[in-house]
């Protein structure tokens, strides 16, 4: 029980830190989630070892091994998908224009997706910084509640 109070107060102490970095490595995030379900798919198709292997102690049970290895990618799938969920379904709500501002999502698409600095974003938008800081806000203020974070 105290584990897991610990893990929910660094959630909501760096609540805005921890959407941000979920924000900006939704890329990386999604394509490891590929690599890592084409790892398991090998997996699957590994054969087990010959019986004259398993005999003279080279192998180990390797039915249990390939088990346990593909169980752990897929509990670290599922740990990845927790950050990468609910980016999704920011994306897909502000593309559908759930959020009507403007600001908002070119500040998603150019600085978390296509990973713009925050110069090039306020140049691309013709924003000051002021401007910039206050959708950067209000995105992470929304990413928030995708999260289940509580402000």
């Amino acid at each position: 029980m105290q584990i897991l109070k610990y893990f929910l107060g660094a959630i909501f102490v760096k609540g805005k830190g921890y959407v941000e970095r979920c924000l900006w490595e939704y890329r990386e995030n999604v394509a490891m989630i590929e690599h890592l379900r084409e790892v398991c798919q090998g997996l699957m198709s590994v054969r087990g070892h010959s019986y004259e292997a398993h005999i003279a102690g080279s192998v180990t049970n390797p039915v249990l091994d390939v088990t346990h290895k593909r169980m752990k990618l897929e509990g670290r799938i599922s740990r990845i998908e927790l950050r990468v969920k609910p980016v999704e379904r920011l994306n897909k709500d502000i593309a559908n224009g759930a959020y009507n501002d403007r600001h908002i999502r070119e500040v998603l698409k150019l600085r978390y997706m296509e990973h713009h600095s925050v110069d090039a974003v306020m140049d691309r938008l013709h924003i000051s910084s002021s401007t910039y800081g206050r959708a950067k806000e209000k995105l992470l203020r929304v990413a928030c509640k995708y999260f289940g974070i509580g402000e």
